[in-house]
C-alpha cells in the first residue's frame, strides 16, 4: 500500500505530530505490509502521484488548493483528512 501525505494552508501541528510518532507508525505500517510512506515534514509531497491513501493536513485557503486537493483526490484510493484544519478550517480559514 502506498500512502502519501500532502500539505496545504496549515500550522503543520499535525505533521508534527506524526513525526513525533514515526517511529512507531512506521513499524505498524511495515508490520502491515504496506510498501511506502512518503517522508514527512522536509520532503512533503509536492508533485501528486497515485495512491492508495492520501493524507491531507490543512484548510483550502486558496483555489490553487482546491485545485490541488481534487487532483489528490483523483489519484489517491482513500483520501484522508488529517487534523482540524483539513476537517474544520482552523486558524488558516
Amino acid at each position: 500500500m502506498k500512502i502519501r501525505i500532502y500539505q496545504l494552508g496549515s500550522c503543520s501541528d499535525c505533521i508534527n505530530e506524526l513525526l513525533r510518532i514515526g517511529e512507531t507508525l512506521l513499524e505498524m505500517i511495515l508490520e502491515e505490509g504496506m510498501e511506502t510512506i512518503s517522508p514527512m515534514m522536509t520532503q512533503i509531497n509536492t508533485e501528486i502521484e497515485s495512491c492508495d491513501a492520501a493524507l491531507v493536513e490543512g484548510a483550502m485557503v486558496s483555489n490553487e488548493d482546491e485545485e490541488k486537493l481534487k487532483a489528490i483526490r483523483g489519484k489517491s484510493k482513500i483520501l484522508v483528512a488529517l487534523g482540524t484544519c483539513a476537517l474544520l478550517g482552523g486558524i488558516p480559514a
